[in-house]
């Protein structure tokens, strides 16, 4: 690890200038405590060397606290996207960015419902539905687990268990009620007619897509904001495979 930061140090200062330089140390000092999270997906906590004194005890008692809460949090705090829970759960092979479901328009709802509505939520932590068939199947999964849960869950808690407003870090407009708005968007063929080019169209064009993409003068992706936007075109650029990338 030692020798990585250094590394990443020494072409920093060869090729920025010393206030960048610094601003890229400054960076490294944050992430550097996070390393063993990035080397270890199943995020088991660093152990204190054997024989070690009462003072790297108790600093291995304070560091694994702070590594605790960063993984209780992990969509959230760990800048290792991909290794938090709601990352891996997705980018599974039988999830909307596997290659048998990427280029097709049951792909692209369970993406929107993924980053619209379920991502950091308990629903997809706990029963790991990531692929939908159309809102038929989204509604029917969604009503059998609210019927499943009737009786322990108030209104508000029902609520969050399927969608966090906070799923991204600040509140933004997230709705489970948005499902239906993402399936009308999935048939609209101005704004699904690139899932079968042959290549996917500029980045741009699918992220501007994403963000201000319309019906009849409404938004068809509400619940996106420039993240949620991003984080969409990027993954499945990522794993587009032989049929061309976005750009």
């Amino acid at each position: 690890m030692t020798t990585l930061v250094q590394s990443a140090l020494a072409r920093f200062s060869s090729s920025d200038s010393p206030e960048k330089a610094d601003h890229h140390r400054f960076l490294i000092s944050l992430l550097e405590p996070l390393y063993p999270l990035a080397r270890n997906p199943f995020f088991s906590l660093p152990e204190p060397p054997t024989a070690s004194s009462k003072a790297v005890k108790s600093f291995y008692t304070v560091y694994r606290s702070f590594l605790k809460h960063m993984v209780s949090m992990d969509d959230k705090k760990i800048p290792w996207r991909d290794l938090a829970t709601s990352r891996r759960l997705i980018l599974a092979d039988n999830g909307p960015f596997g290659s048998s479901h990427l280029r097709t328009k049951e792909g692209l709802f369970s993406a929107l419902i993924h980053c619209g509505i379920t991502h950091n939520s308990q629903f997809l932590h706990s029963e790991q539905h990531i692929f939908f068939d159309g809102l038929d199947d989204w509604n029917t999964i969604y009503a059998t687990s609210r019927d499943a849960l009737e009786d322990s869950m108030d209104g508000k808690d029902m609520e969050k268990y399927f969608c966090d407003g906070c799923a991204y870090g600040v509140w933004t407009r997230r709705s489970v009620e948005h499902a239906s708005v993402y399936a009308a968007a999935t048939e609209a063929p101005d704004l699904t007619s690139w899932l079968l080019n042959a290549e996917f169209p500029a980045f741009t064009q699918v992220y501007k897509l994403f963000l201000k993409g319309k019906v009849n003068r409404e938004s068809v992706f509400p619940g996106f904001g420039p993240l949620q936007a991003y984080c969409s075109v990027s993954t499945a650029n990522s794993h587009n495979g032989s049929r061309g990338s976005l750009k």
